[in-house]
Formats: structure tokens, sequence, C-alpha cells
């Protein structure tokens, strides 16, 4: 019976000192990212990813998608021949 008190109050006092020590990292990340959020390097870094972001948008627009649609089929046709080509070639030295 007193070992299960004992362990009970080990077990309470555990999780006293457990929570407060989740509240107190708890707190310190929500400075750290309040802090982050107010920097001016951190807004000048998120300017830049959204400026990247809408170029990458505006490259990959549908007019430019199309673009690289026939590029594409160019080249695979291209390929397409140089190896029509090799297998002639090769049957021609068979």
């Amino acid at each position: 019976m007193l070992g299960l008190l004992f362990a009970a109050a080990a077990g309470a006092t555990g999780y006293v000192f457990g929570t407060k020590a989740g509240r107190e990292r708890y707190d310190q990340i929500v400075a750290k990212t309040n802090e982050l959020v107010g920097d001016e390097n951190m807004a000048k870094m998120r300017s830049a990813g959204q400026t990247v972001g809408d170029k990458t948008r505006e490259i990959f627009s549908e007019e430019n998608r199309e673009k690289v649609r026939f590029a594409t089929q160019s080249a695979a046709d291209k390929a397409r021949q140089f190896v029509d080509d090799a297998k002639a070639k090769k049957r021609a030295q068979a």
C-alpha cells in the first residue's frame, strides 16, 4: 500500500514538473516566433519568396506551357527520327 502511495506521489510530482517545463518551452517557442515575425530580415525573405512564387507562376503560365509542349514534341520527333535513321543504317549494313 505504501508503495502504491509513493508511486502515485512520484507520478504526480513528475506530471507537475513536466507540465511546467512543457509550458516554459512553449512560451519560449512562441516568443521566438513572434520575434521572427517582426524581424525585418524575415520580412525581406518572405517578400523574396513571394516574388519567386510570382515569377514561377508567370513562367509556367498557359502560354508558356504551350511553347514548352511544342518544343518537347519537336525534340521527341527529332529523337524518333534519329533512332529510326540509326536502325535503318544498321539494317543496311547487315
